[in-house]
């Protein structure tokens, strides 16, 4: 996701449009992550794309895969919020 966010930045409007486009559509799965993460505290994640990850019973931070149009505090807020679902959940 961070590598085609990189070209956006592009002043070529085509290249814009089909950039636009694959995001849309590579964001779908991050999206669905993001939301059972943040409201069941739970992990679907494969392929271990995801910027949480679960090991040992253990959430972990995997920061070198937050993506960039997301600001490290906002996945830090993201990390607790479905670390505690998780906690209020699984309690």
């Amino acid at each position: 996701i961070s590598s085609i966010c990189q070209h956006l930045k592009h002043g070529d409007t085509k290249l814009h449009g089909i950039v636009q486009g694959l995001l849309e559509e590579m964001l779908c799965p991050f999206q669905s992550m993001l939301k059972e993460f943040i409201l069941h505290g739970s992990i679907a994640d494969p392929h271990h794309e995801f910027f949480v990850a679960l090991a040992n019973n253990n959430f972990t931070l995997r920061e070198d895969k937050v993506p960039t149009m997301l600001t490290m505090d906002l996945a830090k807020k993201a990390f607790i919020a479905g670390k505690t679902r998780s906690f209020i959940t699984h309690s």
